[in-house]
C-alpha cells in the first residue's frame, strides 16, 4: 500500500502529465493553422497574376518577381518546420507516456526544446514569407518593378 506522501506524488505527476499532453495538443491545434495558411499563400502569386493582373496567355511564372519566389521559399521553409514539429511532438508525446519526463533527446537537446523551436522557427518563417507576399502585391500593383531577371526581350505590357 502507497502512503500518502507517495500517492500525493503520484497525482501531481499524472496532473503534470496531463498538463502536459494538453499543451502540447493546444501546440498541435496552432500548427495545423499555421499549414493551413501556408498552403493557401504557396498559390496567392499565381492567382495574383492571373486574377487581378489579368495575365492569361504565356507562362505565369514570367511576371513573378524576386520576392514571389523568396516568398515560395520562406513558406516552403514554415512547412517543413511543421512537418519538424509534428515529428518532435510526436517523440515529446511518447516521453510523456513513458514517463521519460521528456529526457529524450535528439543530437543532445531536449525533444520538447526542438519542438519548440521548430513551432517558433514554423510561426517566423511564415511571416517573413508573407511579408515577401504583400511587397510583391505592392510592387505589381503600383508598378515599381523589384529587379526581375530578363527572359527574353518580349515586353508583356505591350510598350
Amino acid at each position: 500500500m502507497l502512503s500518502l506522501y507517495e500517492t500525493t506524488r503520484f497525482r501531481q505527476r499524472e496532473k503534470k502529465k496531463e498538463w502536459m499532453l494538453e499543451v502540447n495538443k493546444q501546440y498541435q491545434e496552432v500548427i495545423k493553422i499555421v499549414i493551413n495558411l501556408v498552403t493557401a499563400s504557396l498559390v496567392l502569386p499565381v492567382v495574383f497574376v492571373h486574377n487581378i493582373l489579368g495575365v492569361k496567355t504565356g507562362d505565369p511564372n514570367f511576371h513573378l518577381g524576386p520576392l514571389a519566389y523568396w516568398s515560395w521559399v520562406l513558406l516552403g521553409i514554415s512547412l517543413l518546420a511543421c512537418v519538424l514539429f509534428y515529428v518532435c511532438s510526436t517523440k515529446f508525446t511518447k516521453a510523456v507516456y513513458k514517463n521519460e519526463e521528456t529526457t529524450q533527446t535528439f543530437m543532445k537537446v531536449r525533444v520538447e526544446n526542438w519542438r519548440d523551436t521548430m513551432g517558433i522557427s514554423a510561426a517566423l518563417f511564415f511571416l517573413v514569407g508573407l511579408v515577401c507576399l504583400f511587397l510583391f502585391f505592392y510592387s505589381e500593383l503600383s508598378g515599381a518593378k523589384v529587379t526581375h531577371v530578363p527572359v527574353t526581350n518580349f515586353d508583356w505590357r505591350g510598350q
